[in-house]
């Protein structure tokens, strides 16, 4: 695949996922369900049942809203293939590496990063918090990286 360089840069601002909002509360909500439905003494409920929802706020406030200082803002990959995140607070951080554990779906991207000082960093990108040919784009390179 021939490129010039210009088309090899992407910038990746991810918008807020519709998809990604449902999922979360679909998957929380699912497993406050087989909370409420264990034979378990009610302490035992209600501290998991609080660990759930502390997880959901958690991932609530880094996927969806993200404004919490580990959430990715904007996501550039260069033509050299070395990536570049806008994290939340406004930090930037210069040579991060994706994951070789990274998922690429054809609906959903969990991409993986490690920084420089070994901190991990991930985001989910869906279909609908891109425009289609950017997600089709990075898809397509994500996945020509990974196989060769």
């Amino acid at each position: 695949m021939s490129l010039n360089k210009s088309e090899q840069s992407l910038h990746i601002e991810p918008r807020t996922s519709r998809q990604l909002a449902i999922l979360l509360l679909l998957m929380h909500g699912l497993a406050m369900v087989v909370i409420a439905n264990l034979a378990a003494p009610i302490w035992l409920t209600l501290g998991l049942a609080g660990s759930v929802v502390v997880l959901l706020i958690s991932a609530w406030n880094i996927y969806i809203v993200g404004n919490a200082k580990r959430s990715v803002k904007v996501m550039v990959w260069d033509a050299d293939g070395n990536w570049t995140l806008v994290m939340g607070d406004k930090q930037s951080l210069k040579e991060v590496s994706l994951m070789p554990s990274s998922f690429i779906f054809p609906k959903m991207l969990v991409l993986k990063f490690l920084s420089k000082k070994n901190i991990k960093y991930s985001t989910v990108v869906m279909p609908d918090s891109l425009n289609p040919r950017l997600f089709r784009k990075l898809v397509l390179r994500l996945r020509l990286d990974t196989s060769s």
